[in-house]
């Protein structure tokens, strides 16, 4: 049975959107760090296994240096960057947050490829920022310190953006499975090295089984299944159509948080939220225009 084309970047937007949630609860249980070493290490097993199966493309030594190289930058500074940020935020707010990429990858597209950005997409961005600052500023006005929780997710989209706009020079000489696997199997070595301690000392922890198998899941989908559904879809639907469904993403995350994990956006924080949004959708249209 042949599933709808539309299935897939809908299932991609689900993992990743929910996956902010997952990471919360899993961070209620277990070290941030070490939970995330091993929930990676699934997804990079499964990289590794697809990579010997289906590419097993031969490259010189100085091309694994760039995989890896870039892979360090959108894989290991990611991680740890996100996993500052997430005990630190309600989910729904590190949603929000995380979808400021796109306005990340198109200022460094212009710096760095040296592309024309169109003036509505400077409106985008000034208002997603204004958001962020909103929001910012209501995490400050709680007396807590999520204010800091914001800049480590904030960090890690820039970081992420990074990634995306090095691949889009870098990666065109290499099969998608060799550079999206090697990347992230290759970049995330210094992190499992940093965190390889904790991590062994998870044998002992005494957490429930569905903590284990919302770990595996999380790797399995939001690291792994989604990304290759995501390009599936993009080979059926066209990029255009399917770049649509990324501004769903902290839409669904913001549900999952309210839904699953009882978050309330408060005024202020559900305006900045809105303002952030509706930047990154007026920048999005700007440049598909």
């Amino acid at each position: 049975m042949r599933l709808p084309p539309l299935i897939y970047p809908l299932f991609s937007i689900l993992a990743w959107g929910s996956n902010a949630t997952a990471l919360k609860v899993l961070v209620a249980y277990l070290p941030p760090h070490a939970m995330n070493s091993l929930r990676v290490l699934v997804a990079s097993l499964v990289y590794a296994a697809l990579w010997a199966l289906f590419s097993r493309e031969r490259l010189g030594w100085r091309d694994w240096v760039v995989i890896a190289g870039l892979g360090l930058i959108g894989n290991s500074l990611y991680q740890w960057l996100f996993l500052e940020g997430i005990p630190r935020l309600p989910a729904s707010y590190t949603s929000i947050v995380s979808s400021t990429n796109p306005i990340w990858v198109a200022l460094l597209s212009v710096i760095w490829l040296r592309e024309s950005l169109p003036k509505m997409a400077y409106v985008g961005l000034v208002l997603s920022l204004a958001g962020v600052m909103i929001l910012s500023a209501e995490t400050l006005e709680q007396g807590g310190a999520q204010w800091l929780g914001i800049a480590f997710v904030l960090l890690s989209a820039v970081s992420w953006a990074v990634y995306t706009v090095g691949a889009r020079r870098l990666a065109g000489g290499y099969r998608l499975l060799t550079w999206t696997g090697g990347s992230f199997v290759l970049g995330m070595v210094p992190y499992w090295l940093l965190h390889t301690p904790d991590m062994l000392r998870l044998a002992s922890a005494a957490v429930p089984v569905w903590v284990w198998v919302l770990l595996i899941a999380s790797g399995l989908l939001a690291n792994t299944l989604a990304f290759l559904t995501w390009m599936h879809g993009v080979r059926q639907l066209g990029p255009v159509r399917v770049a649509v469904f990324s501004n769903l993403t902290p839409v669904v995350g913001v549900l999952a948080g309210v839904v699953f994990l009882g978050e309330r956006l408060p005024l202020q924080a559900l305006l900045g939220g809105l303002l952030t949004l509706w930047g990154v959708l007026i920048a999005q249209r700007a440049q598909r225009m």
